[in-house]
Formats: structure tokens, C-alpha cells, sequence
């Protein structure tokens, strides 16, 4: 077959689980729109959960970086 060719802005997906050879052709996810496998981050950014309790949410975000507090805690005691 002839092999898809996408846009800039775009991705090939081929999804792994229908036996025939198939491609389409999706858009990256911008910062704060929901990820995942299928639905890829545009370069540069990543599909992180975010979200309390129970219901975590991938979302695309901008990357982590080594030296990034995740919790930041403030005390009285000296």
C-alpha cells in the first residue's frame, strides 16, 4: 500500500488491534487537552495525570523538569 503522509500538525496512527493495514492521520493535543496513547501531545509537551482523588485525568502539560518542586510546604517551626 502506499505509505500515509500527514500534515505538519499531524501524527500516523495505526491502530495495532484490526488486522488490516490501516493509517490515519491525527492532530496533536495541545497543552491541557486530554492524552493518551492514542490521542498524542504536541512535541515538547507531555500526557501527565492530573486531577484529585480518584479520578486522575491525563492531560498534555509542559515537561518536568529534575529540579521542579511537586509539593511545596511551609512550616512555622524554625
Amino acid at each position: 500500500m502506499f505509505p500515509r503522509r500527514c500534515k505538519a500538525n499531524e501524527y500516523c496512527y495505526r491502530p495495532n488491534f484490526i488486522p488490516l493495514d490501516l493509517s490515519y492521520c491525527l492532530p496533536y493535543r495541545g497543552k491541557g487537552t486530554p492524552c493518551d496513547q492514542i490521542f498524542l501531545c504536541q512535541p515538547g509537551l507531555e500526557c501527565k495525570a492530573r486531577g484529585n482523588g480518584v479520578f486522575q485525568i491525563p492531560s498534555c502539560q509542559d515537561p518536568s523538569s529534575p529540579t521542579t518542586r511537586l509539593f511545596t510546604t511551609s512550616t512555622s517551626i524554625p
